[in-house]
């Protein structure tokens, strides 16, 4: 049996109107922590992505790499949800 935990977000009001919905997240709206900036660079104690929901927040601030992982995450989802929706919980 597969498990799907609910991300609040945008999917919130499907899942509020009983449709099931789901979302997945690059964690951008996140703040990087002293760890993450010694392993990784960066600035602690900020936005993974300073653009996130501000004017810079346009094509031109897109990871491709990240933007392909979540592509990928998508579609599996997507199959999963098609293939084996009578499973899940």
């Amino acid at each position: 049996m597969h498990r799907i935990n609910v991300v609040w977000g945008l999917a919130s009001p499907f899942v509020r109107a009983g449709i099931p919905a789901g979302s997945i997240a690059t964690g951008a709206g996140g703040v990087k922590s002293v760890d993450g900036r010694a392993a990784f660079g960066g600035v602690a104690n900020a936005a993974y992505d300073t653009c996130y929901h501000n004017a810079c927040d346009t094509t031109a601030n897109i990871n491709s790499a990240a933007l392909a992982e979540m592509v990928a995450a998508a579609a599996y989802a997507m199959i999963e949800l098609a293939t084996n929706a009578d499973t899940l919980v």
